[in-house]
């Protein structure tokens, strides 16, 4: 299929318009016209219409090919002009050529004419190709300085290959305190502390950009005026097609204040961790003495037969303190295992242990607080579940679900089976009680998160989060399936065959 060609023909003989045309069809192209024979008529073609090529003859009535090369160089549109006329010498066609005009022919010797438009096409595309690409290159320069002056926070330079500043943006002021005729032409080293200096920092920066295509860090850079900041940089090579290196980009940015933070953070979380440390140990201990002496009173309490009054007045007393010590005790146990956990000192002591029997222990211990949630307890535990587990961790585990079982379970009953799995134990709690949203169950398990408020139900929110912790320091999981208003089922799997493997050495992150 022959190209199709839009040619704008400046012509007033419609015969030798038709004999171009019929040259241009025999060398291939399918040729759609527009004629123009005046100035005005040929403004309105160009403002209009789009053309691949002009073809004018030079003398008209109203006008002449060099007028008509005027109009379209006016129009500011770069189409082909070729020139064919039969009544020109050779001086007139070197003066359109120079004129801007592409070639001149004489009519009745256009054979070559067809190439020429081909040839024309071609240098146009070329020619519009080669503008699209400045003008992008030029859009692309003008947004980098638009990027460069807005951005004030972060010194961008570039490093020649001596090892010398050749740009300058204006956050390098704000950053470093140079002006761009102070900066350019610095030694790089210059931004650099004289400790780095003389270890050789500025060099190895370079030979890591080198080296890896980027080199990234942060430590302390030099201002001006000599005072110092903390400074997070990106220094990368520039390289030329060839490969070679033609010099570096530096990112600086003064991050000082960032680090301030971050180091008034971390020490604010090491004052938490041993306040929290030092609070349990000082607490620990008293409390252990006084669990110790009232429980020694409960035995000569329930034995005073000669005074049944007075053993009958004690003993509820000294029942509902042993009670508030032993809420206590868990507190405290608590407050440490988060100050453990949060540090990453946990560690786990395995030990032969036999779920079943923690199980009914644990169940006994919370007997009070069973009883003043009015829920019922059935331990589906019908075999030992023996392995090496850290009992106090297990301990926790399960307190933890039964505390949240009675707390939100309505006063509903509590079913908490026991039984192993090859080498699998499997521990679930549930109840019939509030039920959790699907959009809270996410979150429950972080620290400090709960699902419900405060105002209604009490606790830190750190609960379940260190029965997670527990669980999956002994190479455990632990699942949640739940619904508002029908209740929640805790599903807790250990392993125990690798149990010893899984816990050895192991702390929690």
């Amino acid at each position: 299929m022959s190209p199709l060609l839009r040619v704008l023909m400046v012509e007033d003989s419609e015969d030798d318009s038709e004999l171009t045309l019929g040259e241009l069809r025999r060398g291939g192209f399918e040729p759609s016209c527009v004629r123009v024979e005046a100035a005005d008529t040929l403004r309105e073609a160009l403002r209009t219409q789009t053309f691949d090529v002009v073809i004018s003859d030079f003398t008209m009535p109203a006008f002449t090919g060099l007028d008509a090369l005027r109009i379209l160089q006016e129009s500011g549109k770069d189409i082909p002009f070729i020139l064919v006329s039969g009544s020109v010498g050779e001086d007139v066609a070197v003066a359109a050529m120079r004129a801007g005009a592409q070639d001149f022919y004489a009519k009745g010797n256009t054979t070559r004419l067809p190439a020429a438009v081909e040839r024309e096409l071609r240098e146009a595309e070329v020619r519009r190709e080669r503008r699209r690409m400045e003008l992008a290159l030029a859009e692309s320069q003008a947004l980098q300085r638009q990027i460069l002056e807005s951005v004030r926070d972060y010194a961008i330079f570039s490093v020649d290959t001596e090892h010398r500043i050749t740009s300058w943006s204006p956050g390098c002021q704000q950053v470093q305190g140079y002006t761009a005729e102070e900066f350019i032409g610095l030694p790089f080293e210059r931004l650099f502390t004289p400790e780095d200096i003389a270890r050789g920092g500025p060099e190895a920066t370079l030979q890591e950009a080198r080296g890896r295509g980027q080199s990234t860090g942060e430590g302390l850079r030099v201002r001006k005026d000599g005072s110092r900041f903390w400074a997070q940089t990106s220094l990368t090579p520039l390289l030329d097609a060839t490969g070679r290196l033609r010099g570096y980009t530096q990112i600086i940015q003064d991050v000082s204040e960032r680090k301030r933070l971050i180091d008034e953070l971390q020490a604010a979380v090491r004052a938490r961790d041993e306040f929290l440390s030092i609070a349990g140990h000082e607490l620990n201990t008293p409390l252990t003495s006084l669990q110790l002496q009232l429980q020694s009173l409960r035995r000569p309490v329930q034995q005073a037969a000669e005074d049944p009054t007075q053993a009958a007045k004690f003993s509820p007393k000294l029942e509902a303190a042993l009670r508030q010590v032993s809420r206590l005790a868990e507190l405290v146990r608590m407050l440490l295992d988060v100050s453990r956990v949060t540090s990453g000192r946990l560690e786990l002591r395995p030990e032969p242990v036999d779920l079943t029997v923690v199980a009914h222990e644990v169940a006994e211990r919370l007997e009070g607080l069973r009883s003043s949630s009015a829920s019922t307890l059935e331990l589906r535990a019908p075999e030992p579940v023996t392995g090496r587990f850290d009992r106090l961790r297990v301990e926790a585990i399960l307190t933890n679900l039964l505390v949240n079982a009675f707390k939100f379970g309505a006063g509903r009953p509590v079913v908490v089976t026991l039984v192993r799995r090859d080498s699998v134990a499997r521990l679930t709690v549930q109840d019939h009680g509030i039920g959790i949203d699907a959009a809270d169950q996410v979150r429950l398990f972080q620290r400090f998160e709960r699902a419900v408020s405060d105002r209604h139900y009490g606790g830190f929110g750190i609960g379940l989060w260190l029965v997670r912790q527990f669980v999956e320091a002994h190479g455990g999981t632990i699942q949640l399936e739940s619904a508002p208003g029908q209740g929640s089922v805790f599903t807790v799997e250990l392993p125990i065959v690798d149990a010893d493997a899984a816990v050895r050495g192991r702390g929690v992150p």
